[in-house]
């Protein structure tokens, strides 16, 4: 699964079997479990996803409907709306893939932690982030974030920390902790 205000894989999973269906309903479900918890199951989230039977299966359209996610498919012969996907399989299958057999499933694991979780979200810059990281894309909108609120709240009629909800701040894509956001008085 990939964010894609700023590129990142937030949620992915690999599996040694080979039973197509099976595999693929409990890899989908498996990573969206995994993207979610990483964004703390914000509200308002949309996940585009492709036309596979995987996308439609009754477990992945429960786990769907249980984090009150908004599913959307793209129509036949539409595909610019996975081309991040695309573009990221594309880079993993050249780098990791192609010309570097790996004998062993646990080198095989190693090997895509590695380039998803080292690589791509850390050190890949991307054009759409402005030649940034992922991971360094989201600290600074994050900062951007948290200097825009914390700048709202001095200026509104909040004085005090019990005036503001302890509750984190959620956005479409971001939770925000407001828990240590400095008040007047």
């Amino acid at each position: 699964m990939i964010d894609p205000l700023n590129r990142k894989i937030i949620g992915w999973k690999i599996s040694t079997r080979t039973d197509q269906a099976l595999v693929n309903d409990a890899l989908v479900n498996d990573a969206l479990a995994a993207a979610l918890a990483t964004r703390c199951k914000p509200s308002g989230l949309i996940l585009q996803t492709g036309r596979g039977s995987q996308y439609c299966s009754e477990s992945f359209m429960a786990l769907v409907k249980k984090y009150g996610v908004l599913s959307s498919v793209s129509r036949k012969g539409n595909c610019w709306n996975n081309a991040a996907a695309e573009s990221f399989f594309a880079t993993f299958k050249k780098r990791t893939i192609f010309g570097k057999p790996i004998a062993t499933r646990n080198g095989q694991r190693q090997q895509v932690f590695d380039f998803i979780e080292i690589y791509y979200n850390r050190v890949c810059r991307h054009s759409t982030n402005g030649w940034v990281t992922p991971v360094e894309f989201e600290r600074l909108i994050t900062k951007t974030w948290r200097q825009a609120l914390s700048i709202n709240l001095t200026r509104s009629k909040f004085k005090t920390r019990r005036d503001v909800t302890t509750e984190p701040l959620t956005c479409r894509w971001l939770r925000i902790d407001c828990s240590d956001l400095e008040f007047e008085g």
